[in-house]
């Protein structure tokens, strides 16, 4: 792994905490940035690919619940055509 292969998803599991959760994931985040200013080049690089790391880890759990969900592609499927047919349900009705 390189330094530009390190993808960000903006989506993250902070958008569904609660306010005094959001709070000490702020205070957290200050803290990092309060030690990445010390760091060396050579540790930025190594913080970089650990947190790289975490990330795909946790992005393959997730996948992995999403394939655990029982005939998960053929509703994937059925959805596909349906949408694509114009079989659509009004959500608001």
């Amino acid at each position: 792994m390189t330094l530009t292969d390190v993808e960000v998803n903006p989506s993250t599991p902070e958008d569904f905490l609660d306010s005094e959760t959001l709070v000490q994931v702020d205070l957290m985040q200050q803290k990092i940035q309060q030690y990445l200013q010390t760091l060396s080049v050579e540790n930025l690089k190594m913080i970089l690919e650990f947190a790289a790391y975490l990330s795909d880890k946790e992005s393959e759990k997730a996948t992995q619940e999403i394939r655990a969900i029982p005939n998960i592609m053929e509703h994937l499927k059925e959805a596909e055509m349906d949408l694509q047919s114009g079989c659509l349900i009004d959500w608001e009705s």
